[in-house]
């Protein structure tokens, strides 16, 4: 057991991290070893006859080596601590910025591309968004009194009485809705949707790259150009994108930035859509599915169609944990 009113006790009250506080102990017990060598060097140079100072400096020794001993039991308990709780590892995620969840899955996929699993060079992005419930529920109340619009009052004038009209003030009310202010209604064929709308992109291989997170509400195609503004994009790089991104605007901007324009093409009102653009939509579909695929193992196994958190920021951050799962399961996948 350790002492709690020791050295080395204070580390399990103070703020510090594990991570931490095992380095901090890891280089005081560096500092009690090189003390201990120069208590022996001044141990060898005290005379035969001098017992006292040799005594002295053997306590040293002796004290040093108790505090190493409590500090290596110490570092011992840290390292085999249970798991932390759901609580615990919460709370860590919070305190992340979103930006270090980015660099975490950049940091993945270069790994990926060292073992071979990510093509390196490869200039394909595909795209597509989809819907993901709120962690709240739609929820609509009023809030206030009812104040009647016009108020009769009795005036006394003369011998008689009249009724004067009096304008009354407007009902003060406040109507409240979910607590996730972000989410927003979108009705989806013949369903009704609350919640928001992720955009991201993966490669020809259904690895995961990047990705943004709007109210639901929002156009798919008012969202095509924020994902590629993000994105580090080569030139001569695909786009490859449904019919819900087919624009002028987006068509625009993917060729200001150099790339090919792989979105597939909507047929004009009124019109036949050529058959030439109906073989380059069929060409394109035949590449776009992994998108798709890739949306529903993070629907279905990564636990992305309903979002845990209140709030844009964090259900982005939970998008990109789910990403990075993704890209290891993929990776696992091609290793059998």
């Amino acid at each position: 057991m350790i002492n709690p009113n020791s050295v080395y006790g204070k580390y399990q009250t103070t703020t510090l991290t594990p991570e931490e506080a095992i380095i901090r102990l890891h280089e005081k017990v560096f500092e009690r070893i090189e003390r201990i060598k120069v208590t022996i060097n001044e141990l060898k140079a005290i005379g035969p006859l001098e017992f006292e100072k040799k005594k002295e400096q053997l306590e040293a020794i002796s004290r040093e080596l108790e505090l190493i001993l409590e500090s290596i039991d110490v570092i011992k308990g840290m390292l085999s601590d249970e798991t932390p709780d759901h609580s615990t590892i919460c709370r860590f995620r919070r305190s992340l910025p979103r930006e270090c969840m980015e660099e975490l899955l950049l940091e993945i996929n270069s790994q990926l591309e060292e073992k071979g699993f990510i093509v390196r060079g490869r200039k394909e992005r595909v795209v597509d968004a989809t819907l993901v419930r709120s962690a709240c529920r739609s929820r609509k109340y009023i809030e206030g009194e009812i104040v009647e619009d016009r108020k009769e009052e009795e005036v006394e004038s003369g011998g008689g009485s009249s009724i004067e009209k009096v304008e009354g003030s407007e009902a003060k009310e406040e109507v409240h809705y979910s607590k996730d202010k972000e989410a927003s209604w979108v009705k989806k064929g013949q369903r009704y949707h609350y919640g928001h709308k992720v955009m991201l992109s993966v490669d020809v291989k259904g690895f995961f790259h990047n990705a943004i997170i709007e109210t639901a509400k929002v156009s798919d195609m008012k969202l095509l150009i924020p994902l590629l503004s993000k994105m580090e994009l080569c030139e001569e790089t695909l786009i490859i994108g449904d019919k819900g991104f087919s624009s002028k605007e987006n068509r625009e901007y993917i060729e200001e930035k150099g790339c090919v324009d792989l979105l597939m093409h909507k047929k004009p009102r009124g019109k036949k859509l050529p058959n030439c653009l109906k073989t380059l939509n069929k060409a394109i579909s035949k590449v776009r599915y992994v998108v798709e695929q890739s949306i529903g193992i993070l629907k279905l196994h990564l636990g992305l169609e309903r979002f845990r958190y209140i709030g844009q920021e964090e259900n982005l951050k939970e998008v990109f944990i789910a990403g990075m799962a993704l890209n290891a399961k993929k990776a696992v996948r091609l290793m059998v």
